[in-house]
């Protein structure tokens, strides 16, 4: 008996013209599965094999990715599915009671949950098919065409707009010194270095100390990635930059180029920001269509590219080792330090990551002269910084003012003061990964540092409530974002966000005992050892929580053990 060879099998014509589009390198393969996910609604098994076999990559890898990212691994069509956000700020303005009345009230139509959307100035929030949408209600139905359209927050009294002068102003020209700098390097980083510019994206390393490594790292070729994966709940004001003044991120990709010698810059967005992905690429295409960036070279003969790329939901991309990694098409988990990025990062070369809003600012600063800036400033803390004020406020929204304003300034005087009259009871200071604080520290200033008067700056987010909101429940919120974004690759973290989330929940329900603060307290000893910021960073809303309102967690214990 003769037995003939099966027949070749016919390639899905959707992944060649995939391959065809974002190219035939494993670095594109999250490009390729978005855009899969987006046309079928679902990613079935036979598909993520056919895609395997196109890139030459092992299956396990892509089925690896799709359970990764949040965005690939639910099933529904964009289209039809509408993710209610349930970070902090919408759950605050009750996103889960919302969700509730949408999943009874509409058939057809998908309704899911989402970590923090980066929309929290508009919470409750949701996104639908890449379009945005807040404050929504229980009657919100995005297939009726409406939707949120972003635009510049209203200049509040005694706000003070340096970045985000230009867009306030309408005058979009971009600055001669952006499209052929005219700085040396060295300049460059003194301007910085005088300035004390941190990186704006939580962690304030000083920015002069870091570009100044990029530039002296040495490689084959180097890369500047403008971090704009904006996960950290409460944090907004890189969506805001992009939605204002685009032009100015740019600018500053191009600069940061300029002085560390890099000929390409790559923005990672995360992918909840379709719109303002689209308006960062409607920008890049017009510098490109001016000749300042692109092919253009500049004085010293080095021309600049600048692309976008998508992420696919997933918190832990901010960490900018993460980040390289679902850059290069893999997973979003965090590598082990050192070596930095910038000695082997993307690609395994020199790599500087800055955060959106650091970036602007060193084009600022470029733009305007560093005079001006450190003048800006207050308790001796130069510059500008972007507040975001939210929660209980008259208020609430983002605002540009002098770094170094204290809580009280913050609520008072930018946020309206509290809502209807009511009493403060406590304030997260910094984003999810802050630091609780109560009424003695409303004098304190939010800043870089560890001076007794300094309240951590973070992100510069500040969630306010008052008397009838449980400190209890909102760092349970905060414990189940980390617990649901934690990549799962450190012991610490994967399992000591989930328990400590549990152990709240017990005593919320009245539960708990006296062990439990014991274990609370050991857990977030623990959960420093995590290899990445997520894990690290859970302990500081865990520790301020106990140390400021310990009272509020025995109130609610019953056995003592």
């Amino acid at each position: 008996m003769t037995v003939l060879p099966d027949a070749p099998r016919a390639t899905d014509p959707d992944i060649l013209a995939l391959r065809e589009e974002f190219g035939n390198s494993p670095e594109s393969l999250l490009d390729a599965l978005r855009a899969l996910k987006q046309r079928r609604g679902s990613l079935d098994r036979e598909t993520l094999r056919e895609l395997a076999r196109v890139y030459d990559v092992p299956a396990e890898r892509v089925a690896g990715i799709v359970s990764f990212y949040s965005l690939l691994s639910t099933g529904g069509r964009d289209e039809t599915t509408l993710r209610v956000c349930d970070g902090i700020a919408c759950w605050m303005a009750g996103a889960g009671r919302i969700r509730n009345e949408l999943e009874s009230t509409f058939s057809g139509l998908q309704i899911e949950r989402n970590s923090c959307l980066g929309l929290c100035d508009r919470a409750p929030a949701a996104i639908c098919g890449g379009r945005q949408f807040g404050p929504i209600s229980g009657s919100s139905d995005p297939r009726d065409g409406s939707e949120w359209t972003a635009g510049l927050p209203p200049l509040r009294a005694g706000e003070t707009r340096f970045a985000l002068r230009r867009a306030t102003s309408g005058k979009g020209a971009a600055f001669e010194r952006a499209r052929v700098p005219a700085l040396s390097p060295e300049h460059i980083f003194e301007m910085l270095d005088a300035a004390d510019l941190r990186g704006m994206g939580g962690a304030g390393f000083p920015a002069a100390k870091k570009w100044r490594w990029a530039a002296a790292a040495e490689g084959i070729e180097k890369f500047v990635v403008c971090n704009a994966d904006e996960s950290e709940p409460l944090a907004f004001k890189d969506r805001v930059l992009i939605d204002a003044d685009p032009r100015r991120i740019l600018e500053g990709l191009r600069i940061a180029g300029h002085a560390i010698g890099a000929r390409t810059g790559i923005i990672y967005i995360r992918g909840e920001y379709e719109p303002q992905a689209q308006r960062l690429e409607q920008a890049i295409a017009d510098a490109e269509a001016e000749g300042w960036l692109g092919c253009a070279p500049n004085e010293r003969g080095i021309s600049f590219r600048v692309s976008v790329h998508r992420g696919a939901g997933a918190y832990i991309c901010g960490e900018e080792t993460a980040l390289l990694e679902s850059l290069e098409g893999k997973r979003g988990e965090p590598r082990a330090r050192p070596p930095y990025p910038i000695q082997t990062g993307f690609r395994g070369q020199p790599t500087l990551v800055s955060n959106v809003e650091t970036l602007a600012m060193a084009a600022a600063i470029c733009d305007y002269g560093l005079d001006e800036f450190v003048a800006l400033g207050t308790h001796g803390s130069p510059g500008t910084k972007l507040y975001a004020v939210l929660g209980r406020v008259q208020n609430p929204g983002l605002f540009e003012a002098p770094r170094g304003l204290t809580l009280r300034q913050i609520i008072e005087d930018f946020g309206g003061g509290m809502r209807d009259g009511n009493r403060f009871a406590f304030a997260l200071v910094g984003g999810a990964a802050g630091t609780f604080a109560d009424a003695s520290r409303l004098d304190h200033r939010l800043d870089f540092g560890h001076a007794d008067d300094i309240l951590p700056m973070g992100t510069g987010a500040v969630l306010v409530a008052d008397e009838s909101v449980s400190i209890l429940a909102a760092l349970r919120e905060v414990l189940h974002f980390f617990e649901s974004e934690s990549c799962g690759k450190c012991t610490p973290c994967r399992i000591g966000t989930g328990e400590t989330r549990f152990i709240l929940d017990r005593i919320l329900a009245r539960q708990g005992n006296d062990r439990d603060l014991q274990r609370l307290e050991s857990l977030s000893r623990t959960l420093t050892l995590s290899l990445c910021g997520l894990g690290t960073s859970v302990p500081l809303p865990i520790a301020s929580a106990l140390r400021h309102f310990r009272p509020d967690f025995e109130s609610l214990i019953g056995e003592k053990g």
